[in-house]
């Protein structure tokens, strides 16, 4: 008795890219979509004072017909840095004149320099991308599931 596999290549081959090609298209939808939920969930855990870095925080999405899917969340705000990890104690002085403008309480107050005692980190960036891990991992399942279902 004898049995025999054959293959033929190119079919083979030809299989191969156009799963390639089905699972990079699905990739692209599925962690488009999970990256617009951890932009949600970033808004939602951001410090809110003004609501300006709330409004800063977001999402683009890098495609290409071959290449990597990249979904980035990013606070474009200056302070967003200082909000995520926090700052520690530190002095500020005036750059041009000799005092410090701002408010405090209602009031306007006048000051040569203020020793300002850090401010504590929120996380807010980090923790929404550790909330939405497993929303990450099931996207790139689904995305493999889709592209096999589609032949």
């Amino acid at each position: 008795m004898q049995l025999s596999i054959k293959i033929d290549v190119a079919t083979f081959t030809a299989h191969s890219v156009a799963l390639a090609n089905n699972i990079h298209l699905a990739l692209q939808e599925e962690l488009n979509n999970a990256g617009q939920e951890v932009l949600r969930t970033a808004q939602a855990f951001a410090p809110v004072k003004t609501g300006a870095l709330r409004a800063q925080i977001e999402k683009t999405i890098k495609l290409s017909t071959s290449g990597p899917v990249v979904v980035t969340i990013r606070s474009k705000g200056k302070k967003a840095v200082w909000m995520e990890r926090g700052t520690s104690p530190h002095t500020i002085a005036p750059k041009n004149g000799k005092f410090l403008k701002f408010s405090a309480g209602g009031k306007t107050v006048f000051a040569r320099v203020v020793h300002h005692p850090g401010t504590k980190a929120y996380e807010y960036m980090k923790n929404a991308l550790e909330v939405n891990t497993p929303n990450i991992y099931a996207a790139c399942n689904r995305a493999i599931n889709i592209a096999i279902s589609r032949g």
